[in-house]
């Protein structure tokens, strides 16, 4: 069988924030997420539900985000090395996210931009609100590794050295890049290009 990813923190709360964690776990949504039992299940819940990765719905105080509510399913199967890396190479952006913010809350801050990295040059679009321009996969992960704050919640801290060690690599992964291809900061791609570019389905979110 494969390995459990492991996790790193309070195995409870999955280290959100306690307001956040609190109205999660009690919302009727996740109640009815109950009945979502196998990683796939959750999957075709996240790709419906999932429209934006913010955590809380705009214009309503402290009422959770369908994605954070799944996000925290998800914490609840507890998933495995071949199940997170089917997560983050998904032909769905907004389910991608999901992974990498599963990431950036309960995996091993040491083995946080190994996860990354493969995606660090990654343009596909990610939706953070539904109101603000897209942002690229790439400044996502670059937002998680360097802040605490996403939004209008708060993630555990990186452990100091380890937070260096990552702002390091990334300094040194961005001067490669700009002393071997330029800077081109190439604009947000459209669906049809990331359709094309990732193929209809890789089929890597199998368990």
């Amino acid at each position: 069988m494969d390995n459990q990813i492991e996790l790193h923190g309070n195995v409870t709360t999955m280290n959100l924030d306690s307001v956040l964690f609190n109205n999660i776990v009690s919302s009727n949504y996740f109640k009815e997420l109950y009945g979502l039992k196998t990683y796939h299940e959750v999957l075709e819940e996240a790709k419906k539900r999932a429209l934006y990765v913010g955590p809380y719905v705009p214009g309503q105080v402290k009422v959770p985000s369908s994605a954070f509510v799944i996000l925290y399913k998800l914490f609840t199967l507890r998933l495995t090395m071949r199940q997170m890396n089917g997560l983050i190479s998904h032909t769905h952006s907004q389910v991608r996210a999901l992974g990498f913010l599963y990431l950036r809350l309960v995996s091993d801050p040491k083995f946080l931009y190994d996860w990354y990295e493969p995606y660090i040059e990654d343009d596909d679009v990610i939706v953070i609100y539904q109101k603000q321009p897209p942002v690229l996969t790439r400044d996502f992960l670059r937002r998680l590794l360097k802040d605490h704050k996403f939004e209008d919640t708060y993630f555990v801290r990186i452990p100091i050295p380890i937070q260096k060690d990552i702002l390091q690599r990334i300094d040194d992964h961005d001067q490669y890049m700009v002393s071997h291809y330029g800077d081109p900061k190439p604009a947000l791609r459209d669906d049809r290009d990331r359709d094309r570019d990732r193929g209809v389905d890789r089929d890597r979110d199998r368990e």
